[in-house]
């Protein structure tokens, strides 16, 4: 049986490097503790004496904290393990005719609702844990934090696409080494070594990943006005667009006049190249060419970003205040983030209006009003401008995307906004097709139940920002102290953490599921 691999010897203390209680050798002791419980007692202890540490000891005691973590996605794995077992043969059991290759599977369901967290995110969680224990070796050596868990799911995803064999011996190889690789070194690794012993299942796996091409929007993390827009793209055509958009970048930068950078000017090239070709008419489902001119009239800019309600390009929430210039309280784009005033305003100015009454204490809908009446219409305006994404606890899908779903079934429950809900396709199979359950106790207001007996509230959403009670301490309310540095000074002044010519990283490096 192959030894699991052993962890890198602690580094060499520096000469002379002493400090009160011998602190350089306690921190070289620290690096062969592994496991959960004396990590965990190792870090309780030391977190009340970081100040009598030298800088050695520091990193040392950060080293076991990140073998601290590889443990518990060890054991989080392990768990998933049994979890998908049981509810998997209760949901054989408790089947009413939806068990098919695409049904939703529960463990999924459940982990997204508990952990709060998108179903493709629970969706990972679980086969990392399914590919983990067909890698014993892998196993093994999370857990006794020998590797990351960056690490982990690099093998876990590259091997989870072969066979048990060529996977046994890819790990036999590489694991050995993988504590002192880097992440992209490894993934190199792993991906020679897949090729030496399995060549010919390269072209097998390059095709079933072209059936997984995708683009998809992901919020930035944070409320900054911007949004990460991922393309999944044969390697071929990725190679291709970067050298397109890079070869952009470098004539522009030939000109003395422009001050933006290489990404800056990358980025705008891709984003000109996709609005021009929509307001041309040149792409399948744009409007009349936006460039067309009637006499007399001017023509508009190509580069506009057009909002329309009707065409369902952009759906945006601001205040009325904001729009008229009294505040400057952000808008907000379902299912993407928050955008500035400014950019509310000028999005505003090309819109389609829906006026639409809110709390001012909670900020949910109280009313919703249109320029026409049509009853089915109106009432199915007024449920998604209500509840802004799909109800199910893990899913950001944005309402419009959505289909409008009879919480009682219809003809029991009636057709209006109390017994109405947003949920996608997928969800929708979810809430018809599984033994969860929907309830709404009150309008957008929704309780999920699940096989496991627990219960997941998704409370109604605020459309802006509620303001304060009348009983809120007067210093609740106050504005901030004014303070002239720079915000986040010291860490926009860092350099990004990641190497210009680097590979893309993985969407968990770049957003929280």
């Amino acid at each position: 049986m192959f030894d699991s691999p052993s962890a890198p010897s602690a580094p060499s203390a520096p000469q002379g490097a002493t400090g009160p209680g011998d602190v350089v050798d306690e921190a070289e002791a620290w690096a062969r503790i592994s496991g959960g419980a004396p990590l965990t007692a190792l870090l309780d202890g030391q977190l009340g004496e970081l100040r009598r540490l030298d800088s050695y000891g520091l990193v040392e005691l950060a080293a076991a904290a990140e073998r601290l973590s590889a443990w518990a996605a060890a054991v989080q794995a392990k768990v998933v393990q049994e979890l998908d077992r049981r509810l998997s043969a209760e949901q054989i059991s408790l089947s009413r005719g939806w068990m098919t290759p695409s049904a939703p599977s529960l463990t999924d369901i459940e982990l997204a609702a508990r952990l709060r967290t998108s179903r493709a995110s629970a969706g990972y969680t679980v086969l990392f844990a399914l590919a983990l224990e067909q890698l014993p070796l892998t196993e093994a050596a999370l857990a006794a934090g020998e590797i990351t868990v960056a690490k982990a799911k690099i093998l876990t995803r590259a091997l989870g696409m072969t066979t048990a064999g060529v996977a046994a011996a890819v790990e036999r190889e590489v694991l050995p080494r993988a504590a002192t690789m880097t992440p992209r070194a490894l993934r190199h690794e792993v991906a020679r070594a897949l090729h030496a012993y399995d060549p010919g299942a390269a072209a097998e796996r390059a095709q079933v990943a072209q059936t997984e091409r995708s683009v998809r929007l992901h919020p930035s993390g944070v409320d900054d006005g911007m949004a990460w827009l991922e393309a999944y793209l044969p390697t071929e055509a990725a190679a291709a667009i970067d050298g397109i958009l890079a070869r952009v970048a470098r004539v522009a930068r030939t000109d003395p006049t422009e001050h933006r950078t290489t990404d800056q000017l990358r980025a705008d090239a891709f984003t000109a190249t996709i609005l021009d070709a929509w307001n041309s008419g040149s792409l399948p489902g744009s409007a009349t060419p936006a460039t067309q001119s009637t006499e007399g009239a001017p023509r508009r800019s190509v580069r506009r970003i057009r909002a329309t309600d009707t065409a369902g390009l952009v759906h945006l929430t601001v205040s009325a205040a904001t729009l008229l210039g009294a505040d400057d309280d952000p808008g907000w784009i379902p299912g993407v983030g928050a955008v500035t005033a400014a950019v509310a305003r000028a999005l505003a100015s090309d819109m389609r209006w829906v006026r639409i009454l809110t709390d001012p204490a909670s900020g949910t809908l109280l009313d919703h009003g249109t320029t026409t009446y049509t009853p089915p219409a109106a009432l199915a305006r007024h449920v998604r401008a209500r509840d802004t994404r799909c109800v199910a606890p893990w899913c950001d899908r944005p309402a419009q995307a959505c289909d409008l779903d009879h919480t009682t079934p219809y003809p029991s429950g009636a057709t209006a906004a109390a017994n109405l809900a947003p949920l996608c396709r997928r969800d929708h199979r979810i809430k018809h097709e599984t033994p969860w359950q929907l309830t709404q106790p009150e309008p957008g207001q929704f309780v999920w139940s699940s096989p496991t007996g627990h219960r997941y509230a998704r409370d109604p959403v605020p459309l802006m920002r509620p303001q304060p009670h009348g009983d809120v301490d007067a210093a609740t309310r106050a504005a901030p102290e004014p303070d002239d540095s720079p915000p986040w000074e010291w860490l926009l002044s860092r350099e990004p953490p990641w190497e210009a010519d680097e590979e893309p990283r993985d969407l968990d490096d770049l957003v929280a599921a």
